[in-house]
């Protein structure tokens, strides 16, 4: 709960930070109603001398005892914890793989810092292993996040307050997701007609809308619908050309030019291009049984009403900044506002909620906020029937799902809950939001234990990403100093070296001498590794040993694209006692790759395993090379060819060739038996 007087100090002490890089880019009461001093603070954190004052052991040189071997386990672990489900993110470590290093490298009461805490699953598995944490972040939306899972309201008290609310928004749009019950409709588990319909049972609720964009057939210049073709495909299955249901044409869908229409945006008070959709599809449910039907007059109706409403509560319509990700939807839709990416219905309830949740207690935003992607336009439906939003991306789908939120919070509310009765004890902690090229708010040589998952390099457009989200907090990041690569923002890979490098000197100077940083990263691009590994060793920090972590699932990138690298590695450096810098790095060859290769493969049972799989390979070999200080000189695809040139693939898995023999053999005696 927020403090009276500490909000009063913060916002006397605000002047104090305000040049710190990172400080947001907001309205001074918009940050102190974000901020609950003194554990979080949606702008550098003043209050964080006194927390180490409070919690930590000053660093002392004579009598220092302190000894760890660096971890040297891989570590395996999945993302379907209901702390890692409850909240979504681009980026994420499961805190119960951060927990193993913490308690390896810790003791009981020790402070540990993250500077790149994303929601905050350090703190997380920090307060879980009884140690204190600071943690920090540039984005006010994830630092947010992060104080909603540590200083969250009490389960019960929780649900009571989002039980409330969710009836008041209930009571006054439950109306908009509507529809009629039919004797077309198909059951969705016995895939038969519902042939008889009692009574009462002739009005369903939606559970989601399949809208698909409107194109322009090329020959005979009709508009054409995807799911209105004669070749009716499934909802979200896709094909790469289809007849046109006029002219019989085959129309290429890449090729095939979208039909834009103007459109009156009372939100902007204007007129805009918008991309013409229609709805092809609706599941709904009547009782505990689901359906399909295709949109009837009384849908088109409800949708024109709910399009013309007027919404009656505070909308965030802000301009997206220019970027990388925010073109996405800009030359497909010609999306450039953030109300933009919602329909008028969903968009409506989303602000009903905000508004009384600030009415009432912002704390249940944080449930709200979690499917604020999911209600958008970023949601695709995929040929499983399930929608996604493409991580990492501001992706707009031709065909898209358009979700009923009161359906979505009651399949997500038990999770949600279950997350909170874990972190319901009483939890050290506090956050900050800032660059962590400037930590001078944390005093020199007062943290135990680093852990951190930095940006990595151009992969994630983080402060883009995270418009959306910070627009409804009215709190943005200030991406001056996001290390990252971005050529809008004018950030080449020299310009991301040298802001990780600044990032990790702070970190190396707050750091106790003689203490350990773990690393985790993860980019597949040879000259991002030598980049980082300079920033590492440039700090002064000695890397002893790199090791793997699986998380199990990919992300969308590293499953689809053959040459992108599963793991993360996870770099274990640690700062000496007399705080040398490290040397320049030496070379690789590419026989040094092959040998490295050889002497691994000869090394391993000869079996099927991970360990023979080729992405388990490359990332054991960048950890090889990082943690001998060789520069990196092969990305992933020469990898693969060096693969491909000197070794032998069966089932999936590599082998030196003496090896295939008794490979063979001993899949032929399974078979037998």
């Amino acid at each position: 709960m927020k403090s009276g007087s500490f909000s009063e100090n913060l916002k006397k002490q605000l002047d104090s930070v305000k040049d710190i890089e990172g400080f947001p880019r907001a309205e001074v009461d918009d940050i102190l109603y974000l901020s609950e001093p003194p554990s979080y603070t949606a702008c550098p954190n003043p209050f964080i001398k006194d927390f180490i004052k409070k919690y930590g052991n000053p660093y002392d040189s004579i009598n220092d005892t302190y000894k760890r071997d660096p971890f040297t386990k891989d570590i395996r672990e999945g993302k379907h914890h209901p702390i890692y489900l409850a909240h979504t993110y681009h980026t994420k470590v499961p805190h119960q793989a951060v927990q193993k290093f913490i308690e390896y490298y810790t003791n009981p009461g020790d402070i540990i810092f993250d500077g790149f805490c994303g929601t905050g699953m350090v703190g997380i598995a920090a307060t879980l292993s009884n140690r204190e944490a600071i943690i920090s972040e540039i984005s006010p939306f994830a630092t947010f996040i992060a104080n909603n899972f540590l200083n969250s309201l009490y389960p019960e008290e929780f649900m009571k307050i989002f039980e409330e609310i969710l009836c008041d928004v209930r009571e006054e749009c439950d109306w908009m997701y509507k529809t009629n019950h039919t004797n077309k409709a198909i059951n969705t588990r016995t895939k038969k007609y519902a042939n008889y319909i009692k009574a009462f049972e002739k009005i369903g609720k939606i559970n989601y809308i399949v809208w698909n964009d409107v194109y322009e057939c090329p020959y005979c210049y009709n508009e054409i619908c995807f799911g209105e073709t004669p070749n009716e495909r499934k909802p979200g299955e896709k094909y790469d050309q289809f007849n046109c249901p006029y002219c019989d044409s085959i129309v290429n869908e890449r090729k095939a030019k979208k039909v834009m229409f103007q459109k009156y945006d009372d939100i902007l008070n204007d007129s805009i291009d918008v991309v013409k959709d229609k709805p092809i599809l609706i599941s709904y449910s009547v009782g505990k049984s689901n359906f399909w039907k295709k949109p009837d007059e009384f849908d088109f109706h409800l949708i024109e009403k709910t399009e013309g409403i007027n919404i009656p509560y505070w909308i965030p319509n802000k301009r997206m900044p220019k970027g990388r990700s925010t073109t996405q939807a800009l030359k497909s839709h010609n999306i450039t506002y953030v109300h933009q990416y919602f329909t008028k219905r969903n968009l409506y309830v989303i602000c009903k909620f905000l508004d009384l949740c600030k009415k009432r207690n912002f704390k249940i935003w944080f449930l709200i906020s979690s499917l604020l992607q999911k209600a958008s336009k970023l949601m695709a439906l995929n040929k499983d029937y399930i929608g996604r939003v493409t991580k990492g991306t501001l992706y707009v789908s031709s065909t898209r799902q358009e979700i009923n939120i009161f359906y979505f919070l009651n399949k997500n509310i038990a999770s949600f809950k279950q997350s909170l009765e874990i972190l319901k004890h009483s939890k050290k902690f506090i956050i900050s939001t800032q660059s962590a090229t400037n930590l001078s708010n944390i005093p020199s040589k007062s943290i135990d234990y680093i852990f951190t998952d930095p940006p990595f390099g151009g992969n994630i457009m983080y402060s883009e990403l995270n418009f959306i989200w910070e627009a409804f907090l009215r709190v943005f990041t200030n991406n001056e100093h996001e290390a990252i690569e971005n050529k809008v923002q004018g950030k080449s890979l020299q310009d991301y070296t040298k802001l990780m490098e600044r990032c990790f000197v702070e970190m190396f100077r707050i750091l106790k001498p003689n203490r350990w940083i773990t690393i985790e990263f993860h980019n597949s691009k040879a000259s991002v590794w030598n980049s980082i590994q300079t920033a590492i060793k440039n700090a002064g920090f000695v890397i002893s040993l790199v090791s793997v972590l699986d998380k199990k699932v990919g992300s969308f990138k590293q499953i689809t694209t053959a040459n992108s690298v599963k793991n993360d590695l996870i770099i274990n450096a640690f700062k000496p006692k007399n705080e040398t810098p490290s040397q320049i790095l030496k070379s690789a060859d590419l026989s040094l790759d092959i040998q490295f290769l050889r002497e691994q493969l000869k090394s391993l049972p000869i079996q099927p395993m991970v360990s023979r799989t080729d992405k388990m390979l490359f990332s054991k070999m960048l950890a090889h090379y990082i943690e001998n200080g060789f520069e990196i000189t092969s990305n992933s695809t020469g990898f693969y060819k060096i693969l491909n040139e000197n070794f032998v693939e069966l089932d999936g898995y590599w082998f030196i060739r003496e090896q295939i023999q008794i490979y063979k053999k001993l899949k032929a005696e399974i078979r037998d038996n």
